[in-house]
């Protein structure tokens, strides 16, 4: 019955529907259990605030930003003035935030991380205490995940409307919280830096100001041009710059919740200021304070560090610290390690490590309480969950019997997952590197193999592995048929939509498994598997070589172009360490031991040599050291040949 429920859980379909299920399920409990109560004092302010927009009546005296204001306005029109309207919400928030944070460290990280996270994010437990409260984290939460998601998803394909969504997303989350500014920008700068195109981090900037302008003209015209983006910022930063400031800062756990506020004395006078005079007053003292008290001010940043990263958060009751460690006790020692090893693949992390640092500078000028790191505890769970990931990855490789036989082939079975669910055939940096046979790589990858072997006009060829199609591309006129085979529904459906409308009718294109084929014995002239065997676990290679002899005619010949395990620029990949790791890249053969593999099945190998890189300079050096230093052999080609009389 497990075994079954494993089965069926590791589809990505029923993996979200069971995760997001549950979710959905924990957190709709927990709003029915507190009903219409648990709501902080906060969320009545923020309600009313809401209920007074909808109604027409505007935003009064409120200081506070507008993005969840106008969300709760939303809702008041939808349903009233309804407590648990509110509440419903953020039980599809939260839920939506789950699927976000999934969708997010599939981009970044790979699909094994994704599930954890999602996993650890469904059933943690601030995210589904603030469900149950009408407080902006539930929403900020869930913006903010939208709006990474956006800006990792605009990193692959950074088409107009995915900057434009990027960029609208990003603005809204500014007026929701202005503490993210900071990270908006750098999440423009990350764009230019990630794509290599300037305007993809500029249009993003651009729908975000965009997205902002409104507001800050609303601002300017009903404060008597009084500059203001989103919010009062310096009626905060007072607030939190001060005498009560430190003591806040100082007291350490509560035996009760505290219930009345800790503030400057002249606090009810500066409530009631104008909002443009009283940002004026507000700047004015708090400078005034941090230039008089600079010693306690440094001090009042180290303890907010310090409690904004702490292991359990300031608590009410001594007891709820107990719940903490179990959750954000594990998770934050565990995020500092997934940093870490990110680091290998700091191009695409950076994005997760910018936010989490930016996130946490700018809360270290602000009084630091739990509610306002939860926003950012998916992307503390994501990192957790890479470094879970790695772990398990690394358990799974030294477990005794790990390499048992029959196992290489289930793992290749994940593989074709990976594949399949991934963007590996879709994002835009890999369509425009293999997709294309005109660039550069590709026009030195085809005169490479055909320099092996190059088949004539009456050959039937098969290429195994057929990935974008570009072999199809080339040989299409050259030869009289050539059908390309891939395990992975998305190779062959992104294979059979190039060739749409296409003058050659000799190409076609299969789904199989390269070493199952189920195609016609001894029908082919030429098999061709460039690319294809680092892909391949051990023993599913040498299944793939007996298949490759079965398919091929007596004489026919065997093309295998691969990288070579010696080569300096595949341990730097292997290893993860300036270039990045290619996670589908699983078993890195050498050039003796495929050709004992290959005599062993009866083939008679014709070619066995090592080949340099396409890199211009570089790949000279390797040429002039291929004979004498390992390091320089990037590529391994062979050119093997089936006996003209079957063979044994």
């Amino acid at each position: 019955m497990i075994k079954k429920f494993l089965a069926w859980l590791d589809g990505e379909r029923n993996f979200l529907l069971f995760w997001l299920g549950l979710s959905a399920l924990l957190r709709l409990a927990f709003v029915l259990k507190t009903g219409t109560g648990g709501l902080s004092p906060d969320a009545w302010d923020w309600m009313t605030t809401g209920w007074r927009v909808a109604a027409g009546e505007g935003f009064g005296g409120s200081w506070r930003p507008p993005g969840y204001i106008f969300y709760l306005a939303g809702i008041s029109l939808a349903f009233g003035k309804s407590i648990m309207a509110v509440k419903f919400a953020n039980v599809l928030l939260g839920t939506a935030t789950v699927l976000l944070a999934y969708l997010t460290a599939k981009i970044i990280f790979n699909l094994r991380t994704a599930r954890i996270t999602a996993a650890l994010l469904s059933f943690y437990p601030y995210l589904i205490a603030y469900a149950g409260d009408g407080l902006s984290e539930t929403f900020m939460a869930f913006i903010l995940a939208a709006a990474v998601y956006l800006i990792a998803r605009a990193s692959e394909k950074p088409s107009w409307p995915n900057l434009a969504a990027a960029g609208l997303v990003m603005g809204y989350t500014a007026l929701t919280k202005s503490t993210v500014l900071p990270f908006l920008l750098l999440a423009c700068a990350w764009l230019w830096w990630r794509t290599g195109k300037f305007r993809a981090g500029f249009f993003a900037g651009v729908f975000t100001l965009l997205a902002i302008l409104p507001w800050s003209m609303r601002n300017y015209f009903s404060e008597g041009g009084y500059v203001m983006p989103v919010s009062t910022p310096w009626y905060s930063f007072y607030g939190s710059c001060s005498d009560a400031a430190i003591r806040v800062e100082m007291m350490g756990e509560q035996d009760s919740p505290q219930v009345a506020q800790i503030a400057p004395e002249n606090w009810d006078y500066v409530s009631k200021l104008p909002l443009a005079e009283r940002d004026k007053y507000c700047k004015e003292k708090s400078l005034e304070w941090i230039n008089d008290n600079p010693y306690q001010f440094t001090y009042l940043l180290y303890l907010r560090v310090k409690h904004f990263w702490r292991l359990y958060p300031m608590m009410a009751y001594r007891w709820q610290k107990y719940a903490a460690m179990a959750t954000s006790g594990l998770y934050i020692p565990l995020c500092f390690a997934g940093m870490l090893l990110g680091l290998r693949s700091f191009k695409k992390t950076s994005l997760l490590a910018g936010l989490l640092v930016l996130y946490t500078l700018v809360h270290m000028f602000f009084v630091v309480t739990l509610r306002y790191r939860v926003p950012a505890d998916p992307y503390i769970i994501m990192f957790a969950a890479f470094a879970l990931a790695s772990l398990l990855d690394l358990f799974r490789k030294s477990a005794p019997g790990a390499a048992a036989a029959g196992q290489d082939f289930s793992r290749q079975e994940e593989m074709r997952k990976y594949y399949d669910e991934s963007d590996y055939y879709t994002s835009e940096a890999s369509v425009k590197q293999l997709a294309d046979i005109n660039t550069f790589f590709q026009r030195y990858r085809l005169s490479k193999i055909l320099e092996i072997y190059a088949p004539g006009k009456d050959e039937k060829v098969l290429d195994l592995g057929c990935g974008w199609g570009t072999l199809e591309k080339a040989l299409a006129p050259r030869v009289k048929e050539i059908t390309g085979v891939d395990y992975s529904a998305k190779s062959v459906e992104v294979c059979q939509r190039a060739f749409q409308g296409s003058e050659y009718k000799n190409v076609s294109f299969l789904r199989a498994d390269a070493s199952a084929t189920g195609l016609e014995a001894g029908a082919y002239d030429t098999i061709i598997c460039a690319d294809l065997v680092e892909h391949l676990y051990p023993e599913v290679f040498e299944k793939t070589l007996e298949e490759c002899r079965r398919l091929l005619k007596p004489g026919g010949r065997l093309v295998i172009w691969t990288d070579c395990r010696d080569g300096l620029l595949t341990i730097l990949r292997e290893h993860d360490f300036l270039l990045a790791k290619d996670h589908s890249h699983v078993d890195y053969k050498t050039l003796e031991g495929m050709k004992a593999s290959l005599a062993r099945l009866g083939f008679e190998t014709q070619k066995a040599y090592y080949a340099e890189s396409h890199i211009p300079v570089f790949s000279f050096f390797e040429r002039l050291l291929i004979p004498y230093l390992p390091l320089a052999r990037r590529r391994i080609a062979v050119l093997a040949s089936k006996p003209a009389d079957g063979g044994r």
